[in-house]
């Protein structure tokens, strides 16, 4: 979370509507002073929305910046269907859409790996990640309705090229430093106050080993700065980072886990 700027926007005007007007560069919108919601949400294509409101007359916190953060996933395809899975029916993803971005990816730490390489570029990488949701056994079952995941609007202007690192190299410690400020460089200049990234487990540690300072409420934390600069995150975990911005400078202060996860043992 960021600090809270004077003048409001739309949080995802930058984002790319189904037929997109000429807009100018999202780095020079200023973050927004959002609002916390006090109305239900409905889904455009009708039916329940997962992600309630807070109650009318709660103050600004954490669940009201989550239902107004800006979504943005890493676009290799097992993020961009968590994303899908997971945040389809987020009031913010229903309105606006989500955004891909390639800084996001996961570190690619061997030579030879093949998780960590992309295949697709711009608009085929979500209907990649659609068609592999269909084909799974419950969507054939009549079990799970995938409609609405074509439904989601998705920015992919910043990956329609090759994005990925490839089979035959690994990234540096360059390559990550300039990937860790330009991804940092998405949130702290982007449209939003809180965003929510669907990543990978190694491109957290990568986070913060670079942007765990001396400004990390260690004294106060659950989790060490040693630990997360080490250890990886349990698949589907969600993390909650505070982010401290000075003289274009990025610090991590606190960190803490959601909805029950964990470290991997």
């Amino acid at each position: 979370r960021s600090p809270t700027p004077a003048a409001p926007v739309d949080p995802f005007a930058t984002f790319a509507p189904p037929n997109p007007a000429p807009s100018t560069n999202p780095f020079q919108t200023p973050l927004p002073q959002l609002q916390t919601p006090t109305a239900p949400r409905q889904h455009p294509g009708g039916g329940a929305n997962i992600f309630s409101p807070p109650p009318a007359g709660a103050g600004r916190g954490d669940v009201g910046d989550f239902l107004e953060a800006a979504v943005y996933a890493s676009p290799l395809t097992r993020a961009v269907q968590t994303a899908l899975l997971a945040l389809h029916d987020h009031p913010s993803v229903a309105k606006w859409g989500m955004k891909l971005l390639q800084s996001a990816r996961e570190v690619k730490a061997n030579l030879g790996g093949l998780d960590s390489v992309g295949k697709y570029t711009g608009a085929r990488i979500h209907e990649k990640a659609v068609e592999m949701i269909k084909g799974s056994t419950v969507v054939r079952a009549g079990e799970y309705d995938a409609a609405p995941l074509e439904r989601v609007g998705m920015d992919s202007r910043d990956v329609t090229n090759d994005w990925w690192t490839s089979e035959r190299d690994m990234d540096s410690e360059a390559d990550l430093e300039e990937r860790m400020r330009d991804f940092m460089a998405s949130v702290m200049l982007g449209p939003a106050r809180t965003v929510i990234v669907v990543g990978h487990s190694l491109f957290l540690v990568a986070l913060c080993r670079r942007f765990l300072g001396t400004g990390y409420l260690e004294h106060e934390a659950v989790l060490s700065k040693s630990d997360l600069r080490e250890k990886k995150m349990s698949n589907a975990g969600c993390m909650c980072l505070d982010l401290k911005y000075s003289d274009y400078e990025v610090e991590i202060t606190r960190a803490n886990f959601m909805f029950g996860s964990e470290f991997k043992s």
